[in-house]
């Protein structure tokens, strides 16, 4: 039986650091986080750390949470990810779904141009941005009309961009059924205590 895709999303960012995103990871862990992301732009750096990925995964596993790759949907079964997530053009996701198969796919969708038919064989969409970012500076903003448009979307919804302690709460209040937050979290001088925050006050409108 799958999991629910609800909660906080939470977004690893680019590192070489694997051991000290280990720790981080923990920390999300034990404030109650159940879904995690790692964004890594290089094969290589993931190929070289395969070891303490492989150990964080199991450590999120044993929380009951899933963890999904950004990207590189060919290293899901190798890793063992729960699901890849995908951008528009990072390839044909039929295909994708032919090669992971019942893992699960995220799809990132900036625009209602982009609600195509690729929505249909994704599990879960995330939209944005909802703020500029560290990782997306130079991103266009969710006009307002968008949101309405995605009602007609059957599939769970996940909020993206630039979401921190102090956007939160007008984020919290699109009831999203998720909410990734990277920066916010893994830039953050306090993991568990910010991490905490977000939990208890999704859960609060949730």
């Amino acid at each position: 039986m799958q999991k629910p895709l609800k909660g906080i999303y939470a977004v690893c960012p680019e590192t070489k650091n694997f051991i000290d995103l280990k720790k981080k990871i923990t920390q999300c862990i034990d404030a109650g986080i159940k879904l995690f992301q790692i964004r890594i732009k290089s094969i290589d750096i993931l190929l070289e750390n395969e070891l303490v990925i492989k150990d964080i995964i199991s450590s999120v596993h044993a929380s009951d949470g899933l963890i999904l790759i950004n990207d590189f949907f060919h290293l899901v079964d190798r890793f063992n990810f729960d699901g890849v997530h995908i951008g528009q053009s990072d390839g044909d996701i039929s295909l994708i779904r032919m090669i992971i198969k019942n893992k699960l796919i995220g799809l990132s969708c900036y625009n209602s141009h982009m609600l195509t038919k690729n929505v249909i064989n994704a599990d879960y969409v995330s939209v944005g941005a909802f703020n500029t970012s560290v990782t997306k500076k130079n991103i266009s903003l969710i006009p307002k009309n968008f949101y309405k448009e995605l009602i007609n979307i059957q599939k769970p919804l996940c909020l993206i961009g630039g979401i921190n302690d102090s956007n939160f709460s007008k984020a919290n209040s699109l009831n999203f059924d998720m909410i990734a937050i990277s920066n916010g979290i893994f830039g953050s001088q306090n993991i568990n205590k910010v991490t905490k925050f977000f939990v208890k006050k999704f859960q609060e409108v949730n």
